[in-house]
């Protein structure tokens, strides 16, 4: 038997000590991001409990909510109009709502995709629209019914180089495929939450037969059999109307640095966090669920953060913000049998990637 020095044996029980810590430390990193509400950001939620649904209006959001939705008085104006912009592009026969549609299958949709694209991102939604976006391989893959749509903003066009051609281009592409949805507010990066309402409410007034929507960006990779898997599997019935699921964050510190391209004023948002929010890019919630918030969100104040938005209606209307661990912030290098349970991806400016990936796991 080797004798162990009392300094080497103090420097073992150390290191020992400190690789228990450390695994400790991952441990509680791991389950944070799975969690409810973690423990450690408890007193944050109590104190967004007490200031987040006294957000412009200063009303019971559920109750106005219900009596819109069941033909009441709401008791309260709305403060603004949900629909204040015109439709520029409208296929308002892409879902099949009153018996059989364009495209000959019945009135039923379980999915619709509504994928948030730039007026000039023509590779991207072409990519889309031959792996994670295509109807047909849906109903092959899956055996389920999808609709897949374009999300605009108009271009200004004495700022663009250009842009009768890229109109040219677009009216033709909107032709072609007839999943374009475009209204004449500018399509630039804080009219997000434009965008944003501009789909929930074609959804909801053009596809009202689409059982659950995704809200997606058009830099994501999406597996969309796993992606109809959870959302058959991971929101039961029951909890159709009150659960927003993607990737979610916990209670961020709102930024008041004036150079930050994050910074929001005291004067637009008086609170020092924001509630818990699902990143924009992948948002995934029943019909239902889609319906309280756009409805809520004529009686809140606009705010130029789409996912902060979302997440001040979901919050005032005391919905879950779900997170789902096979959705991915940051790229990851993609493996068909280790990420098996992948359901979305984000950061792909290289769409070829996002074309080789699933070619990897479906071959087509």
């Amino acid at each position: 038997m080797v004798k162990m020095s009392k300094s080497n044996w103090l420097k073992l029980v150390g290191l020992g000590v400190l690789l228990l810590v450390v695994t400790k430390v991952f441990r509680s990193l791991g389950s944070l991001e799975a969690s409810t509400v973690p423990e450690k950001l408890s007193q944050r939620h109590l104190d967004m409990d007490r200031t987040i649904r006294d957000y412009p209006l200063s009303v019971n959001l559920s109750d106005v909510v219900d009596r819109v939705l069941s033909g009441e008085s709401p008791q309260v104006k709305p403060v603004h109009n949900t629909t204040e912009y015109t439709y520029i592009i409208n296929p308002v026969h892409k879902c099949p709502d009153h018996g059989t549609g364009s495209d000959g299958q019945g009135s039923s949709v379980f999915l619709l995709v509504l994928v948030k694209s730039k007026f000039d991102h023509f590779k991207n939604r072409d990519v889309i629209r031959r792996t994670w976006g295509n109807e047909s391989l849906a109903m092959s893959l899956a055996r389920t019914k999808l609709k897949t749509v374009f999300l605009l903003g108009d271009l200004v066009p004495e700022n663009l180089n250009g842009s009768s051609d890229i109109r040219d281009r677009l009216k033709t592409e909107s032709q072609q495929y007839g999943d374009l949805i475009q209204q004449d507010f500018l399509d630039a990066y804080f009219n997000n939450t434009l965008k944003m309402k501009m789909g929930y409410h074609w959804a909801l007034t053009f596809c009202q037969s689409a059982e659950f929507l995704a809200f997606l960006d058009d830099d994501y990779f999406v597996d969309t059999p796993n992606l109809i898997k959870a959302l058959r599997t991971n929101i039961t019935r029951r909890e159709y109307s009150r659960v927003v699921a993607g990737f979610v964050m916990w209670y961020d510190s709102v930024v008041r640095d004036r150079t930050n391209k994050w910074y929001v004023s005291p004067s637009e948002y008086s609170y020092k966090t924001y509630p818990p929010f699902v990143i924009a890019g992948s948002v995934f919630l029943h019909s239902s669920a889609a319906r309280r918030l756009f409805t809520g969100m004529s009686f809140t104040k606009p705010f130029r953060l789409d996912d902060i938005y979302l997440a001040i209606n979901a919050w005032k209307l005391d919905m879950e913000t779900r997170h789902w661990p096979g959705v991915h912030q940051y790229p990851v290098k993609y493996d068909a049998v280790k990420y098996s349970d992948v359901i979305a991806i984000h950061g792909y400016e290289n769409m070829a990637k996002v074309l080789t990936f699933w070619e990897m796991k479906y071959g087509r």
